[in-house]
Parts: C-alpha cells; sequence; structure tokens
C-alpha cells in the first residue's frame, strides 16, 4: 500500500491522504477539542465579534453625522476619512495574518486587542458627531480612521480564519456566515436612527452603545475562540470521500477541485490570479462608492429614507452573502458572481440618481451583489489553487481592497457622472472574474502529479 493512502498514528489522531494527495487530520472531534461544545461554537462567536467590528464601515453615515457638527466638515473630508478606514481595514488582514502564522500574535488576542480598538473608534464618533468639547470633529474621525480600520481589520482576520479552518468541509459557507454578521451588524443602528431622527445627541447615544457592545462582544469571543490542529479534518465526514463523491460534497456538481497545492499566493505569477485581485479592486470601489455616495447625502439631509437606503445597503450586503454564496456551491462559483456583478452593474444609475423609494431597493440589490463576492473568494481560491495556506492566499486577494476602496470614495465625489463611473467599474469586475480560467499546473504540485515522465522509445530487435 502506498504511502498516501496509509494512515499514521499521531496520538489519538490519524493523518490521511486524499486522492490529491492533501493531508487531513482525523479521528479528533470538535467536542473533544472544544470542551464539549460543538464546532458551531467556532461559527456564532466570530459572527458576533464580526457584527461589532462591521459598524465601523457599513454604520459609516452616522459617523458622518460630525458634518454638522462644531467646526463642520466638508464633503471631501467625509469621503477621505472612510478612504483612509479602508485602506487601514484592508491592510491589517494580510499584516494581521502574518503576525498569526509567525507566533507574534494569538487569535484570541488579536480578537481582543481588535476589538478594543474599534470601541475606541466608536466612541470618537460618539464624540465628533455629538460635537462635545473643543476637540477638531476633523482630528476626531483622523483617529477613528486609523485606529477603527487596524481594530476591524484584526478582527476581520481572526474572525474569518477560525470558521474557515473549524469547517474545511464547507469553508466558504461559513465565511459567508461570519462575513455576513459583519455587514449586518450596522442595520439595527441605522434603522433606530430611520425611526427615531438623526438628532446628533441621540446618534452619539447610539455610537456609545455600540462601541460598548462592540468592545463586549469581541472581549468575551476572543476568551472562548479556539484554533484546531493544523489540517484538522472533522472526524464524522470521509475526507476521501468528500473529495470525490458529488452526493456527499453537492459542490463537486458545478466547481471542480484543484489538482495541486500552492505554499504561498500566486502573485504575479498568474493571470488568474491577477485577474481575481483586479476584480476584488472594482468590486470593492462599487461597493465603497455606494457607501460614500449615501453616507455624505445622509449627512447633508438626515432624513428616514435616507437612513433606510444605507440599512438596505448594509442588509443586502450580508444577506446576499448567504444567498450568492449558497447558489454558488449549487451552480457554478465563476458562474454566479460573474452574474452578480452584472446585476450590481445594472442597479448603479437607481442608487446613485434615483427616487426615494428606488433608491433603497437599489441600494439593498447593489448590497447584495457587491457583498456577495467575498465568500465566494474563498471557494474560488481553494479550487484553483488548492486549500493549502488558503487563508494566506485570501489575506493577499482581501489587500485589494484598499485600492479598490480608496479609489471608490474619491469617485463618490463626483457631482455628476458617478452612476456611469459606478456601471462601468462593475461591469469591468464581472469581465475579470469571467475571463478567470483554471490556471496551469502550479510550481509547486503535489506529490506524485506533477508532469509524467516520458516513455522510452522501444527497443528494436
Amino acid at each position: 500500500m502506498k504511502e498516501s493512502d496509509q494512515a499514521r498514528e499521531v496520538g489519538e489522531a490519524r493523518e490521511v491522504r486524499d486522492c490529491y494527495g492533501r493531508r487531513h487530520r482525523v479521528g479528533e472531534t470538535d467536542r473533544e477539542l472544544l470542551g464539549g461544545r460543538g464546532r458551531r461554537w467556532m461559527l456564532w462567536l466570530p459572527t458576533a465579534a464580526m457584527a461589532g467590528a462591521g459598524v465601523l464601515q457599513y454604520g459609516y453615515p452616522l459617523t458622518a453625522l460630525a458634518r454638522s457638527g462644531t467646526g463642520g466638515l466638508g464633503r471631501g473630508a467625509v469621503l477621505a476619512v472612510l478612504a483612509l478606514w479602508t485602506v487601514c481595514q484592508a491592510a491589517a488582514v494580510p499584516l494581521a495574518e502574518r503576525l498569526c502564522r509567525g507566533g507574534a500574535l494569538t487569535t484570541r488576542g488579536q480578537v481582543a486587542a481588535g476589538g478594543a480598538a474599534c470601541a475606541l473608534a466608536l466612541a470618537l464618533a460618539a464624540v465628533a458627531v455629538g460635537g462635545d468639547g473643543g476637540a477638531s470633529p476633523g482630528a476626531l474621525l483622523a483617529g477613528y480612521a486609523l485606529v477603527g480600520g487596524v481594530g476591524a481589520g484584526l478582527v476581520y482576520a481572526a474572525c474569518v480564519a477560525t470558521a474557515a479552518r473549524w469547517h474545511p468541509d464547507r469553508a466558504p459557507a461559513a465565511v459567508a456566515l461570519v462575513t455576513a454578521g459583519y455587514a449586518c451588524g450596522a442595520v439595527v443602528p441605522l434603522l433606530l436612527v430611520a425611526a427615531a431622527g438623526a438628532e446628533p445627541a441621540s446618534v452619539a447615544w447610539l455610537l456609545g452603545a455600540v462601541a460598548a457592545g462592540a468592545l463586549a462582544a469581541a472581549l468575551a469571543c476572543g476568551a472562548l475562540l479556539r484554533e484546531p490542529p493544523e489540517h484538522w479534518w472533522p472526524a464524522d465526514v470521509d475526507p476521501r470521500r468528500w473529495t470525490l463523491d458529488k452526493h456527499l460534497n453537492r459542490s463537486l456538481r458545478r466547481n471542480r477541485p484543484a489538482l495541486w497545492e500552492t505554499s504561498a499566493p500566486p502573485g504575479t505569477r498568474s493571470g488568474t490570479w491577477r485577474r481575481l485581485y483586479a476584480a476584488v479592486a472594482l468590486g470593492s470601489a462599487v461597493l465603497l462608492l455606494d457607501l460614500g455616495a449615501l453616507a455624505t447625502a445622509f449627512a447633508e439631509e438626515p432624513t428616514r429614507a435616507g437612513a433606510l437606503a444605507c440599512a438596505a445597503l448594509a442588509a443586502g450586503s450580508g444577506l446576499g452573502r448567504l444567498a450568492v454564496g449558497h447558489l454558488a456551491e449549487r451552480l457554478g462559483r465563476r458562474r454566479v458572481l460573474t452574474a452578480a456583478l452584472v446585476a450590481a452593474a445594472v442597479v448603479q444609475p437607481g442608487v446613485l440618481a434615483g427616487g426615494p423609494v428606488a433608491v433603497v431597493v437599489c441600494a439593498a440589490v447593489a448590497g447584495c451583489a457587491t457583498g456577495g463576492c467575498y465568500p465566494v473568494l474563498v471557494g474560488l481560491l481553494r479550487g484553483y489553487f488548492g486549500g493549502r495556506g488558503d487563508q494566506r492566499a485570501f489575506a493577499a486577494l482581501y489587500s485589494a481592497k484598499a485600492l479598490g476602496g480608496a479609489g471608490g470614495c474619491g469617485l463618490a465625489a463626483l457631482d455628476a457622472g458617478a452612476s456611469a463611473v459606478a456601471l462601468a467599474l462593475a461591469l469591468a469586475a464581472a469581465l475579470a472574474v469571467h475571463t478567470a480560467r483554471r490556471p496551469r499546473p502550479a510550481l509547486d504540485p503535489l506529490p506524485g502529479l506533477g508532469p509524467a515522465a516520458p516513455r522510452p522509445a522501444p527497443e528494436r530487435a
């Protein structure tokens, strides 16, 4: 029997390899590793922590009300703060992944520190909106962008990695749920503002309450989070059957698995990687353009319809991750992601130049389409480049949000033509995904899957 088909005993656990040579550590149940709890705890805890951190991005329209506070802020300054926050958040994700991989930072410490930073940022926003004291709103929001951006990135990286590692058999679905919490966390505060009015004093108190909730959630979740052993696989699922059986793993019907593994993100070596990176940057630009435009419009005229439109964008982005992710596993990831980005392009005129009802409806559709990209990327990365080191690859790919977010916030300042630009960006993202094909065998293929040796020529008699 070949070594790849044998199981090596590792204490009570054992290691097996599937038909592609991938290593899986089996024999340990999630309840044994988590002290009697099931691995679903490693879904709900990260989702709760992400809900508090996501308010800084999707709840930014509330922070933008600082424009009318003491000292005031121009429209460009409001968008510049959002752009700086996005750059810090997206850059912190690969940085946090590298620190955790090197042992300089633990997952629990990462969530606790990130949650504390998010709470401090929300407290700064509350002071800026309330106009209390002599502090400049601009200085307060600069601190909000720097501290809050890094904190949200730390929480995002830790929660996504934890959910994916505890659910290797359905990582895209796990990431979809956790990131849905990131977007939906801002829905309730925005709906409360829509119902009660956007008075600066009440919004400041609301941001203070959200800050306290975000801190409590991050500290509690960080204390309970655990990491599984390397290459851990659930004991009740046979990894070798999961790799091949389309009845057990239904995503195989429309999504082929990778035939090799890469030890690190392929970067510029792969045209497929470049297309996916461009798609993330362009899709993020559309999402942040919509968010920035709605936030500045709400700050200029804080109406109930404006708050509902912002809530619709956040809710659509959260629920869309679940819906788009589910469809992608059933119908094909590349096909569904392309269709979602085309839908985002179609509704852009309604988001940026429609009437009150049209803005709410189109914002929900746009949020659903653009937000659904992130969980699908996890499946695309695994299907194109394999699962080993996928957190490293996802973190590197997620950093494209820094470029797209900064560009999208800058384009949101356009007085005319913003909808046409957003439409073009969404279509370009759809084209990048549509043309991304399964790459050729990587430079470091799995053992036994390299190019076949040429046959020797038959000897003549």
